[in-house]
């Protein structure tokens, strides 16, 4: 038994100090970014350099870049964009790559399946949920009607 948990104790410590390099062949590679940490990423960078965005901002100017990937934890990785270009790629033009939320156990068990409007996964379930949302709760009809309600708590909670 304690040679079985010694192998796997040798194998672990083998394999953190010489790590599974990955096919050099991937065909969208990550912008520059500072050298993480194994399993925590630059976590303990950013929380030591504080504020953050000067972090990032510092990073930017060391490698010389205007978009930078900062890995928080094992598999998360942060894309920082100066450029008001790069920012615009994103925003405008790839917006349908970038707008959906990561797929979470916990949200999906609370959201019943990402049932709810701020759980649901982008597509035409979110669409419709947001157009019943904006038509029905939101509108300026609903919002004069409720507006005595608001006023009543606003008071009560003052």
């Amino acid at each position: 038994m304690s040679s079985i948990i010694i192998v796997i104790f040798i194998v672990f410590v083998f394999a953190s100090i010489f790590p599974i390099k990955k096919s050099s062949s991937n065909p969208h590679p990550l912008p520059p970014g500072p050298t993480p940490l194994p399993f925590i990423g630059c976590i303990i960078q950013m929380f030591l350099n504080q504020p953050t965005f000067r972090w990032i901002h510092n990073l930017m100017d060391k490698f010389k870049t205007d978009i930078l990937c900062i890995r928080l934890g094992p598999s998360t990785h942060v894309i920082a964009v100066s450029s008001p270009e790069i920012a615009c790629e994103f925003l405008k033009k790839q917006d349908n790559v970038f707008i959906s939320r990561p797929e979470i156990l916990s949200a999906f068990l609370i959201s019943d399946g990402y049932l709810t409007v701020g759980m649901a996964q982008f597509g035409d379930q979110w669409k419709k949920m947001r157009r019943i949302v904006s038509n029905s709760l939101l509108s300026p009809q609903v919002q004069k009607r409720l507006q005595p309600n608001r006023d009543r708590e606003a008071k009560y909670y003052q």
